[in-house]
């Protein structure tokens, strides 16, 4: 069975507004904190979640895509929304395994 899943927002920047999904899949990566909501709980067998501090975050955003008022302006509107479901859904407490992702270890590339 193909499942279609909203994804709001995507059409605002000229994207398709849903992702499709073949059925049959053995693995499917969805990205983004907002796929691990309570209401999709019974859709996951597993998460990652990738815990990034706002202040990194924000500084590889302008490293990527800039510091134009535009990008500054789409950074406010998408921390407006954001951040009350991260307060709600708190996506880490249900996830299979907490990343941490702005870590500032140096990496030892003889270790696996």
């Amino acid at each position: 069975m193909k499942r279609c899943i909203p994804a709001a927002g995507l059409v605002e920047y000229g994207r398709a507004g849903t992702i499709d999904v073949p059925a049959g899949l053995d693995v499917v990566w969805v990205e983004g904190t907002g796929v691990t909501r309570s209401e999709l709980e019974a859709l996951i067998d597993a998460s990652i979640y990738v815990q990034g501090d706002l202040d990194v975050q924000e500084h590889r955003l302008v490293a990527r895509d800039g510091d134009s008022p535009e990008q500054q302006e789409h950074i406010a509107r998408w921390l407006d929304e954001e951040l009350p479901v991260m307060a709600r859904e708190q996506p880490w407490a249900p996830a299979t395994i907490v990343v941490a992702g702005a870590s500032d270890l140096a990496h030892d590339g003889t270790l696996r």
